[in-house]
């Protein structure tokens, strides 16, 4: 479940059992940026299926905060996705 933390910001809480990061969305006027990728293609997969219940502009931008693996691995996974342009 998505977390909100305004209109614009929103965030899937991390899980230490599964070595998942926490995920971010933040939403513009146009597109929506996410913030660090994911560990896994579930994980990314899950975090797609919650912004898909949100009404927010599309995914166009993927931003990585650091290099560890959780953060960056699945990065192909939402280009590949019809999120992105």
């Amino acid at each position: 479940m998505l977390n909100k933390l305004s209109d614009t910001i929103y965030y899937l809480s991390n899980q230490d059992d599964r070595e998942r990061p926490t995920l971010g969305l933040v939403c513009g006027n146009r597109y929506s940026l996410i913030i660090d990728s994911g560990n896994s293609p579930q994980h990314a997969q899950d975090f797609l299926l919650e912004i898909e219940n949100l009404n927010v502009p599309p995914v166009k931008y993927v931003v990585i905060t650091h290099a560890h693996w959780d953060h960056f691995c699945k990065r192909a996974h939402y280009f590949s996705s019809s999120f992105s342009n």
